[in-house]
């Protein structure tokens, strides 16, 4: 009743072709009659869970449900007699799910984020992450992070580096990289620890800015005053 409001009454002994509602795939596509929970329990026997659907109705706003359905027999009938449907009532949380995954996309696109396990290999990468260094997310998956590493700076930044971090540490630095191409980019570069449940420690998680243009400009404003 809370679920599908103002049609409790005009339910039971409605078929199914006259149901008022429309229901939807998570795509947006109506279910054909032959993929409705109830009547595949019908067809198979089987029991159909964790079924998501789309209800959609005429002046209401859209509710998505998850679906049970599993088969009734009687008298030993080896044929399924009916079909009990449990529902529940999932539109908050697919409306929170959204908000985050549209979040989640915003951050992939515009942060740079890299995660590594232990001996620094790569074990997730941000779609900035790729732009930024000009390597695809399937180049870099289970790469060394020193694929990045620039050859101007100094081993002891590294050492201090993985000193702090193996340390439980969060390490700050700026960092020049290498580009696929040979060119070079300049970030501002912050190394967590990454833990588990438990926490142990898993890996490593680094958050950077470019700061290439800071970077040149300082480079500018040298050699300005030198000359």
């Amino acid at each position: 009743k809370k679920i599908l409001p103002s049609f409790n009454k005009t339910l039971i002994g409605t078929l199914n072709s006259e149901l008022p509602w429309k229901a939807l795939h998570e795509d947006g596509s109506s279910f054909l009659p032959e993929e409705l929970p109830f009547m595949k329990v019908l067809r198979s026997g089987e029991s159909q869970n964790g079924i998501i659907m789309g209800i959609q109705r005429e002046d209401y706003p859209l509710v998505w449900i998850q679906m049970n359905a599993a088969p009734i027999y009687l008298h030993d009938n080896d044929n399924v007699s009916a079909v009990v449907l449990t529902l529940s009532d999932i539109t908050n949380y697919r409306r929170s799910k959204y908000k985050l995954e549209k979040y989640l996309s915003m951050i992939d696109k515009h942060v740079i984020i890299s995660t590594t396990d232990l001996k620094g290999v790569l074990t997730e990468v941000s779609e900035a992450f790729c732009k930024i260094s000009g390597y695809s997310k399937e180049e870099l998956i289970g790469a060394n992070h020193s694929i990045v590493r620039h050859a101007d700076v100094p081993s002891s930044v590294y050492e201090q580096m993985w000193k702090a971090i193996k340390s439980g540490l969060i390490w700050r630095g700026e960092l020049k990289n290498r580009h696929k191409d040979g060119s070079a980019y300049w970030v501002e570069t912050i190394i967590a620890p990454l833990y588990d449940e438990d926490y142990s420690l898993i890996g490593y998680t680094a958050i950077r800015t470019d700061i290439t243009d800071k970077k040149r400009v300082e480079e500018l404003s040298i050699t300005d005053r030198l000359t």
